[in-house]
Formats: structure tokens, sequence, C-alpha cells
């Protein structure tokens, strides 16, 4: 819903996730809710929870999740080895980019 940040049942539609598995509501409410904190810390919000802002909460939210498999940061230890999460998601950085706030001092 536009204007309002992401709830646990969108970011589960969004993952496909069954609507019915509650098994990590806690966690992806936490997610959630650190994603969006990150977003109200780091950017201006005039128009509020705008559609490119949402979509950059739940990216983020994903990315807070998929780390809970990963505590060193390291996935896909199969065929072609680990690979590093990197600390910077090139999506969520280009949805965000226009409503950095820019710090001056």
């Amino acid at each position: 819903m536009a204007g309002l940040p992401p709830t646990v049942a969108e970011f589960k539609s969004w993952l496909r996730i069954d609507p019915a598995d509650m098994i990590d509501d806690t966690a992806i409410g936490e997610g959630l809710a650190a994603a969006e904190h990150q977003q109200t810390l780091t950017l201006n919000m005039p128009n509020g929870w705008t559609a490119d802002l949402r979509l950059a909460c739940l990216l983020r939210a994903a990315r807070y999740l998929a780390r809970r498999n990963s505590p060193e940061g390291l996935v896909g230890f199969g065929d072609f080895g680990p690979a590093r999460i990197t600390a910077v998601d090139r999506d969520v950085a280009a949805l965000e980019a226009p409503y950095v706030k820019v710090l001056v001092g």
C-alpha cells in the first residue's frame, strides 16, 4: 500500500511465501522494522513511502533475513565455492539515491 512501509504480509507475497506459513513472521517483522528504521535515519522522505522506497525496504529486509543463514556474510558453498554478500546492495542504493540526506559539517 503506497504511503506506508511494507507489511509482513506484503513481504511474504513479494517473496511468494505462503501466507499460512507463519514460522518466520517474527524474523520478517524484525527485518522489515530494521530496514524501515535504516531508511528513516538516512533518507529524506517528504512524500512518505513511495514505490521505489517501498521496494528498497523489501530488498534491504530480504538481505537482512538472508544473513541469518550466513553470519559471516558468505553464501553458496556448492560447485562454485563461497560468494560474499556485499555490504552495499546496488539496487537498494540506486532506489534510495534521490532521497539520501546530505550531511554537511
